[in-house]
């Protein structure tokens, strides 16, 4: 047998767009709130402001501003007097904690970026003999490909011909290897 080495049968393209995606809306929300804080105050510590914008504002606001008003008031006493609609921020919070997405921060002070693993998004041989399997799977693709420029063939008898080991992707009108079957063969 073979000496086995994980082969990638499968990478979920779609799955990974689309959490790059939601991270880059969870960064833009970001960017939304620090525009928004950014009128009043700078934003000297983005880890902490992204942990949380309106408790992060209101304490930097508080102790940039309390000895002009020297009068004993709470911080969002000093945000009511001074006319601040936290509403818009407090959204812009809800929303952001609400994204399940990755995102990074290259620095204290940096803006995130989007930090997408791509691993949970794949998907290995765990065997030698699926390597195998996956080998003969492609080439029996290849060949399909072939006899179709001859050929009518039916997506529908090559997927019951093996039993579901192809399977047709309809959005890239191709065959594809079946890579639940594949990594359900256990073997050497």
């Amino acid at each position: 047998m073979p000496k086995y080495r994980p082969v990638l049968i499968y990478f979920d393209q779609q799955g990974y767009d689309d959490a790059i995606e939601k991270a880059r809306k969870k960064v833009e929300l970001y960017k939304k709130a620090h525009a928004f804080v950014s009128q009043y105050v700078d934003v000297d510590n983005s880890r902490r402001f992204a942990d949380s914008f309106t408790g992060y504002f209101v304490s930097r606001y508080y102790s940039l501003n309390k000895e002009k008003i020297q009068l004993q008031i709470s911080p969002e006493k000093l945000i009511d007097l001074m006319e601040i609609d936290l509403v818009p921020l407090r959204e812009c919070e809800e929303k952001y904690k609400l994204t399940e997405a990755e995102i990074a921060f290259n620095g204290i002070d940096a803006v995130p970026v989007p930090d997408v693993d791509r691993k949970p998004y794949e998907a290995y041989t765990e065997s030698a003999t699926q390597n195998e399997m996956l080998r003969d799977t492609k080439r029996f693709i290849e060949a399909l490909n072939g006899l179709k420029k001859h050929v009518a063939v039916t997506a529908s008898n090559i997927i019951a011909g093996t039993s579901n080991l192809v399977g047709y992707d309809v959005r890239k009108q191709e065959y594809v290897v079946n890579h639940n079957l594949v990594r359900g063969l256990r073997g050497s």
